[in-house]
């Protein structure tokens, strides 16, 4: 670790790139305003006096939301957090009760606009979401839910995922930027529609959990491109649902209107003022799909960038050039949406991260996670594990795929176990980066967002395996930063993007790989590699 901390960071346009901005309009997303679809609209920052306002990130996750607020050049000033239960079953599911989601929403809110108030950061200005993907609940015409959010990793979607194949849209892969699989949202919709359909006929609207607070937040449901592209029904061409896959399930006049990222959505309703404390006059602004919040948020925006976010998932979200998507989806990748013009984002993920820690505490009893993060050895060791305790991530997305320890003797100690899963997200996430570099995509900086990037132990173990270079942020809230820093796009407090990246966006300490402990897990590399396929061939057998 050099020790060093930057106060630089990586939001400027690459030479000859134009970043894409909007000018502030309260006009809502029915108007014309220049947005990222236009690619290439002017704006003039405003003047923004220190103290006069701040802006809200809410990052909606899989088990809890938090609210930060940032002051126009990027200082915390206030947080708000309220946790739900996730719901699990043996047949698969994984759901979100989406009335207790909302509650959570409304006192996260509430507490960090207290804070901010308390702190003298002035009123909130406006406030942006970023969410976790493919997650989707059936509404009312009010916006009530009338059943659970269903997860990104809910297994039921892999019936849908063949119904959608039976019927020919592995064609739309190109228009979509992403691979067909039982994780998007109309796999799960077609598995939905066909084992409940009194509720799939009920529903006024199925929204994704940004649409559900806009909704709730301004009377009109609004999802960011980004996020909307992970339900695999957005033509990422045209940014607009695709015709052809709304028709096909049934969705026509059900779905949020899209907006770009950074987009303004509208103001906050006197109703939601009271709901959810905010102040007269805040705006809501169009965010982002959780992981490409948390790239803003960490400032890696620029082709070689990548953000490391560890929650329940473990994501690298990496920038590289727009084109086509196809080579990517046959890998198990997608093209995704970026906020600067022609650049795009691609997700290298596994299910594992805070998730699998959790299931070692509960399994372990120790203390708490952090008390298990003590015990774990510096220096390499013999043990690893495939982290494939709810099936596999990118490039197989496989949700029957299972994990094992490798390496255990009589005397393997919880510390070396514990380490054994962090090796083993590790090297999954080096697996990852050898395939994207035959796709021509090479990271020489991944940047560390979210709670699970907090213990340098950890951190020496990522960069040790993978042989990158990791930083860690002074905001490691990327995700709640990331949503921000489009807020201010917004509302006009920045230009655009980069600009605001320039001004909210600050790194500390570094992590480089330690050459002699590379060699070791470059060693062992093969070995991960034939247990993956090891545990392929022993649960073809057990079946």
């Amino acid at each position: 670790m050099s020790g060093q901390e930057s106060t630089h960071t990586a939001g400027a346009r690459a030479p000859g790139e134009t970043a894409p901005s909007r000018p502030a309009t309260d006009q809502g997303i029915g108007a014309e305003p220049a947005t990222l679809g236009s690619r290439g609209a002017t704006q003039t920052s405003r003047t923004h006096v220190p103290g006069e306002g701040c802006l809200l990130g809410v990052d909606i996750g899989t088990t809890g939301t938090k609210a930060v607020a940032f002051t126009a050049d990027g200082r915390v000033v206030a947080r708000g957090y309220a946790d739900y239960p996730l719901i699990t079953a043996e047949d698969g599911r994984a759901e979100l009760d989406s009335a207790a989601v909302l509650a959570a929403l409304r006192t996260a809110i509430r507490a960090a606009v207290a804070e901010a108030g308390a702190a003298g950061a002035g009123p909130v200005l406006a406030v942006a979401a970023a969410a976790q993907g493919e997650a989707i609940t059936p509404v009312d015409e009010r916006f009530r839910p009338l059943g659970h959010g269903i997860l990104t990793f809910d297994g039921r979607g892999q019936a849908g995922c063949e119904r959608l194949r039976s019927s020919g849209w592995e064609e739309r892969t190109e228009h979509t930027g992403l691979p067909l699989s039982w994780i998007v949202t109309a796999a799960k919709l077609a598995h939905l529609r066909v084992t409940e359909p009194d509720l799939y006929r009920q529903a006024a609207y199925f929204l994704c959990y940004e649409d559900l607070l806009m909704a709730h937040l301004t009377g009109r449901p609004a999802c960011s491109d980004s996020l909307a592209q992970r339900t695999w029904l957005l033509d990422r061409r045209t940014r607009a649902w695709d015709p052809a896959a709304v028709s096909d399930l049934g969705l026509g006049g059900r779905l949020a209107e899209v907006a770009g990222m950074g987009q303004m959505v509208g103001p906050v309703t006197a109703e939601a003022q009271r709901a959810f404390g905010l102040p007269e006059g805040c705006r809501a602004v169009a965010g982002a799909h959780d992981q490409t919040a948390a790239l803003t948020g960490a400032g890696a925006i620029l082709p070689g960038m990548a953000a490391h976010s560890t929650g329940t998932v473990d994501c690298l979200s990496l920038t590289l050039r727009d084109g086509p998507a196809r080579p990517f989806a046959a890998r198990g990748y997608g093209v995704g949406i970026h906020p600067l013009a022609g650049l795009a984002v691609t997700l290298a993920f596994g299910f594992g991260g805070g998730s699998l820690l959790a299931w070692a505490h509960r399994l372990l009893g120790s203390a708490d996670v952090g008390a298990l993060l003590e015990d774990v050895p510096s220096a390499p060791g013999g043990t690893f594990a495939v982290p494939f305790w709810a099936g596999s991530g990118t490039p197989d997305l496989d949700a029957e795929d299972r994990g094992a320890f490798f390496g255990l003797t009589l005397h393997t100690t919880r510390g070396e176990l514990v380490a054994a899963l962090l090796r083993g997200m590790a090297f999954e996430s080096r697996r990852n980066l050898r395939v994207l570099e035959e796709l021509g995509v090479q990271v020489r900086e991944a940047r560390l967002v979210g709670g699970g990037t907090q213990n340098p132990r950890w951190n020496r173990i990522r960069a040790d395996v993978t042989g990158c270079h990791y930083t860690e942020m002074r905001c490691r809230d990327a995700g709640c930063l990331g949503a921000a820093i489009l807020a201010a796009v917004g509302i006009g407090i920045h230009r655009d993007v980069a600009s605001a990246c320039d001004a909210m966006v600050r790194t500390a300490q570094r992590y480089d790989p330690q050459p002699e402990h590379h060699a070791v897990y470059t060693r062992m590399f093969p070995g991960y590699l034939a247990a993956v396929e090891g545990t392929r061939a022993a649960r073809a057998h057990a079946h």
